[in-house]
């Protein structure tokens, strides 16, 4: 038996995925320049941490702990690192008394919650 070969071995591949939060506004009465605040958080493992830019800034994200947004027509938030075990909450504040109808994609709704597989867009 010829032994000098070496075997392939074992590979581990972890896989990532990235949630983009985007914000639209519609209608004719709709100000694309107002703030719109949002609320996202994500569970992972205790003190995981995220990479999270919001209109190209960078911040870091931890398991288990809220943090505020504010997006504006055509702007996004982007959550970097997900694993198919981690649950995303993306709440977006009721803007009823303001004459706003919020939809998160085209149900009439303010959060998003749930887990990736794939990169996503709320």
């Amino acid at each position: 038996t010829d032994s000098s070969g070496k075997s392939d071995g074992f590979t581990n591949e972890y896989t990532t995925n990235d949630l983009t939060i985007t914000k639209t506004v519609e209608g004719n009465q709709g100000d694309e320049n107002k703030d719109f605040n949002f609320t996202v958080e994500v569970d992972g493992a205790t003190g995981e941490q995220y990479k999270l830019v919001v209109n190209g800034t960078a911040t870091v994200l931890t398991s288990g702990t809220a943090v505020d947004i504010t997006l504006k027509h055509d702007q996004s938030a982007t959550i970097y690192g997900l694993s198919a075990n981690d649950t995303y909450t993306v709440t977006e504040e009721d803007y009823t008394i303001d004459g706003y109808t919020t939809t998160v994609n085209g149900t009439s709704g303010h959060e998003a919650t749930g887990k990736i597989t794939a990169n996503t867009t709320v």
